[in-house]
């Protein structure tokens, strides 16, 4: 190829009716560990200004620091440890169809939800925050955004292979079936035509934990959302999250989320952040403590 000519780039094409919405862009102070799990509706993506900690979910945790990016999902509660004087993080939360398809592109998940060593990208937030305004700050949120995922997007993804994409479309049964009450090994064989030893394998395999901790993990997940959105009768929550014994459920729940739902109804109550916000709805800035 000569100097002189034109390198002209194909982007590939994509569904337009898709979309994603940006809707807070944020500078978080956290002065202190969260001691209770919490969920939110959307995606977040998070920038480490200042400090460090963990992100914590029922059965994963991952360490951040400054110049890491990492990201939380729609309604699967968590909490963050700081593990310094101080933590400060810009977010941006995002919803749409067009957000879960990238999240999954570029194989962004609870097994792999942090970034490190991103001090560019910080760079970036930070000038970009500055100069937002109400005006153009759904532009510039939206913009940050898909900079972010252009950047943490792999150079050379490796192809998977067979058992991998088995793996993937398994766990993806699991995900949107997770509260129905005959989900096992079995209801899994019986889908996909495998030996309940293979799929188990494969799952451990794809998640590194196994399919009775990942199922747990899941449903105390959506038990918390419930609890977060009002539900506070026992039997009524251990229904809807996959089980019919409200005992049983209490013992799952607990060794997920190491309180007894009782005690997580009690601390979700009294938890409170405080909060800088730059939001997308006309208000500057909220204070919430």
């Amino acid at each position: 190829m000569n100097d002189g000519e034109n390198i002209c780039l194909f982007v590939p094409s994509r569904d337009d009716t898709s979309i994603i919405k940006t809707l807070h862009f944020v500078l978080e102070k956290i002065p202190a560990s969260s001691s209770v799990l919490f969920s939110k509706p959307t995606f977040i993506v998070y920038t480490v200004k200042e400090g460090s900690g963990k992100i914590c979910f029922p059965m994963f945790e991952y360490s951040f620091s400054v110049g890491d990016v990492f990201f939380s999902f729609p309604n699967a509660p968590f909490r963050l440890k700081t593990e310094s004087e101080k933590l400060q993080l810009y977010y941006i939360s995002f919803v749409g169809p067009r957000a879960a398809n990238l999240l999954n592109s570029l194989d962004i998940s609870f097994t792999r939800c942090v970034f490190p060593n991103h001090g560019k990208l910080l760079e970036f937030w930070e000038n970009s925050f500055a100069i937002s305004h109400e005006n153009n700050l759904g532009i510039i949120s939206e913009a940050v955004l898909l900079y972010t995922l252009s950047v943490l997007a792999p150079k050379n993804p490796k192809p998977q292979v067979k058992s991998s994409q088995i793996a993937l479309e398994i766990v993806k049964t699991i995900d949107k079936n997770y509260t129905n009450h005959d989900m096992s090994l079995q209801f899994l064989s019986d889908i996909f035509h495998y030996d309940q030893k293979y799929i188990s394998k494969l799952i451990s395999k794809e998640l590194a934990v196994s399919f009775t901790d990942y199922l747990r993990s899941l449903r105390a997940q959506h038990a918390c959302m419930l609890i977060d959105n009002g539900f506070r009768k026992l039997e009524e929550i251990s229904q809807l999250c996959g089980y019919n014994d409200p005992s049983y459920f209490s013992k799952v729940f607990k060794k997920a989320i190491k309180m007894s739902p009782s005690e997580y109804i009690r601390k979700a109550e009294e938890s409170s952040d405080d909060v800088i916000s730059l939001k997308l709805n006309g208000n500057s800035v909220v204070n919430r403590k």
